[in-house]
């Protein structure tokens, strides 16, 4: 049976008519239950007694489960008698499950009579096995206190029942670190295979009980040091020296009774620490309490202060809001503070229900009085978004930076930002996307302008222009003068006759696209067929390295210098190939961004962007330095080993970087080529074929606004992406 207690059932039902109605039946249901609720509460007191009545408390249940199922089967003339009796009836019928179920695991247990009478959960204290025995002894007969739970449980009041149920913890809990203490240098052996007679055979096989003493005795040492590890912070952190006993068994049992009585307040470690931290000098006071004094003198007033701030009301009657309600947090942080130790565990209950005249705490207060809201996820993780706010403005001025340093997007030489009928060059922050209009143009004076094909068997390799601008994508070829004898003095004028049709899509290596479809172009050979007018064909050696040399030289030219309407691929070309033609590149790169003699402003957005970052750093340190709440984490100076540190602080700089590698290059970098296209576009015409909702606006302004919204989310959110990705990757060989 349930050993609680149970209240009088006699009259504790009598309500159960209460809807006025009192027939014969209700009368009669409401008397049998009452004898029957008086015989279950004498057969719970006999098998609490000691010794327990066993056989009359069976036979006054067995007697309350027969009155009870006899109520059960009274019938009822109409359906307000029948509802009237449901209560008693639902009732009546949880105890007769109760009581059957019972019964029936104590009939399931098999062995000898009466061996189901003594109360126990895992272990039978008196039928121990001999793995025990070690710990039992050490446990029943310390050089300090001798029986260590019988001598705290008398000092401090602990409850009977709940010495037994921690007594039985330890036992299990020191016989394993015991066994494992068998180890040599705590290192695990190898162990053979064996079948399963063998292995009984040495676990029974007899132990050496000195052997076995010891192995106990270097458990307790090893399992004291892990239990009491965070009991040692909390000491330093207040100042304070452990008060360990000279036996470390007394010490864990202390504890563990503590915990066992403080079911409540197993969330709360640090008044655990400061009990046992007040307890410990008084185990060998010699005192002598009731059983059930640490709860209803320690625990018990503490938990009513906390159940009644819980259950806090308005004056209307409703729930109290969450400010002014202190919770399992608010009072475990009083703990955290040196004026805690100003009182002890039989005081404790006191400083709990300490009000002024207002009926505010006054001692334990509530520190951190949070107003529940929508906002509270944006300001209690306002760091996490300040500082991706921080890192996206920093990535965009980086972009704008190389954006026009390395001005190789396609769309911003097109008609539609720079027209024909255009005076003057496109020209964004600075940076000029074509050369002056005023520049005259220059002739090609190449020899192999004339595009005469030598038909003869004996001439040697030479240039055929038409296959040529085939191999270009020259969308209309009618000699190599027209489209070869004028150098182009800028991309604009390049994509004129060159338009690069793989090498728009592309987001990443333009420029090495630009070169590779100039390069195959212009070396490549072989043999080709010759149809003249009167039919014939003619096979001819060609030799594409021979064509437009000058042309070649112009176009190698705008891709890789620096100037107005260039590429400057020269510097912006970040591939394994180049990089081992100049390992220099990365650097003259780098250079070239900080450049402040540049015409552009790109320097300028660079510098705005490392302004961000380090804002963050100065707003970091204030934080630290200056403002506790700033810091937005409760950490402070929790020791963290080296090693967790550095790995930590690692994975999460390869986590950023490969953030903002991929934000750069596929979100950031390609939105502010397309701002710059959008921005410079002529609106009167590009919103017409936009279809942007909203016509009119300055510069496609609005347009603009609303491409970046998206982005700038993305940027919030994907670190939790990238987050979940390495994570995995870095658990999985962790």
């Amino acid at each position: 049976m349930n050993r609680r207690g149970h209240g009088n059932g006699n009259g504790s039902e009598r309500e159960g008519s209460s809807v006025g109605i009192m027939t014969e039946a209700l009368e009669m249901q409401r008397q049998m239950c009452d004898e029957a609720m008086s015989l279950v509460n004498a057969g719970v007191a006999m098998q609490n007694a000691s010794p327990p009545n066993v056989a009359e408390a069976e036979r006054k249940l067995t007697r309350a489960v027969d009155i009870m199922e006899q109520a059960l089967s009274i019938r009822y003339r109409s359906a307000d008698e029948k509802d009237a009796a449901d209560r008693l009836n639902n009732k009546m019928m949880r105890y007769v499950k109760m009581i059957k179920s019972q019964r029936a695991k104590s009939v399931g247990g098999s062995g000898p009579k009466g061996r189901n009478l003594i109360k126990h959960n895992i272990l039978e204290m008196e039928r121990l096995p001999e793995v025990y025995t070690p710990v039992l002894q050490l446990l029943n007969n310390s050089n300090q206190l001798g029986d260590i739970c019988e001598t705290l449980k008398r000092v401090f009041g602990f409850q009977e029942s709940s010495v037994l149920n921690q007594k039985e913890h330890l036992l299990l809990l020191l016989t394993n670190f015991k066994e494992q203490s068998g180890q040599d240098d705590g290192k695990k052996k190898k162990k053979k295979k064996q079948d399963n007679t063998e292995t009984i055979d040495d676990y029974l096989r007899q132990r050496d009980p000195q052997l076995e003493m010891d192995l106990a005795n270097k458990g307790i040492t090893r399992f004291h040091g892990r239990v009491f590890a965070n009991y040692k912070k909390w000491c330093k952190y207040v100042s304070q020296k452990p008060k360990f006993s000279s036996d470390p068994l007394v010490d864990i049992a202390l504890f563990f009774l503590i915990w066992g009585e403080a079911a409540n307040f197993r969330q709360m470690p640090e008044c655990l620490c400061f009990l046992l931290h007040t307890m410990l000098p008084k185990v060998n006071s010699g005192g002598h309490e009731e059983p059930g004094t640490f709860l209803a003198n320690t625990i018990r007033p503490m938990y009513a202060e906390l159940r009644r701030d819980s259950d806090k009301k308005t004056s209307k009657g409703a729930q109290a809001p969450h400010r002014e309600i202190r919770n399992y947090d608010d009072f475990n942080e009083f703990f955290w503070t040196k004026k805690s130790l100003k009182y002890d565990y039989t005081n404790i209950g006191e400083a709990f229900a300490n009000y002024d005249k207002k009926g505010r705490p006054k001692i334990v207060k509530k520190t951190y009085n949070e107003t529940r809201s929508w906002m509270r996820a944006i300001i209690s993780f306002r760091r996490i978004f300040f500082m991706n706010c921080a890192l996206f403005l920093a990535t965009l001025g980086f972009s704008i930076d190389m954006v026009l340093l390395c001005p190789d997007s396609p769309i911003m030489y097109g008609e539609d930002v720079q027209p024909a009928s255009s005076t003057s060059p496109l020209e964004i922050l600075g940076k000029k996307y074509a050369a002056s209009t005023d520049s005259s143009s220059v002739e090609n004076t190449d020899d192999s302008l004339s595009g005469e094909i030598d038909t003869d068997s004996g001439a040697g390799a030479q240039c055929l222009y038409a296959k040529l601008a085939t191999c270009l994508g020259v969308e209309y070829f009618s000699s190599a003068s027209d489209t070869f004898g004028t150098l182009p003095q800028d991309f604009k004028e390049l994509l004129e006759i060159v338009p690069f049709t793989d090498c728009v899509e592309k987001q990443v290596g333009r420029c090495k696209c630009y070169h590779d479809l100039i390069d195959d172009c212009f070396s490549d050979t072989g043999d080709a067929d010759e149809v003249s007018t009167a039919g014939s064909v003619a096979s001819i050696a060609y030799d594409q390295s021979m064509c437009a040399p000058t042309w070649l030289a112009q176009v190698n030219s705008i891709l890789d210098d620096e100037g107005d309407g260039l590429l400057n691929c020269n510097s912006c070309q970040i591939d394994i190939t180049s990089l081992i033609k100049k390992p220099t590149r990365i650097m003259d790169l780098l250079q070239g961004m900080i450049d402040f003699s540049r015409d552009d402003k790109g320097p300028m957005a660079l510098l705005g962007g490392a302004a961000m970052i380090g804002l963050v750093c100065v707003c970091e340190l204030q934080n630290r330095f200056f403002s506790g709440i700033g810091m937005g984490f409760v950490g402070r100076s929790m020791p963290v080993p080296m090693k967790t540190y550095c790995r930590y602080t690692c994975f999460w700089i390869v986590l950023y970087l490969c953030k903002l590698t991929f934000d750069y290059q596929f979100v950031v970098k390609t939105l502010v080529e397309t701002t710059l296209f959008v921005y410079s576009a002529n609106s009167t015409d590009y919103l017409k074929y936009s279809h942007f909702m909203l016509q009119f606006t300055y510069h496609n302004i609005l347009y603009i606004l609303f491409l970046w919204i998206p982005a700038w989310m993305v940027f919030l959110y994907d670190a939790q992406i990238f987050y979940s990705v390495l994570s995995v990757v870095y658990g999985s060989f962790a």
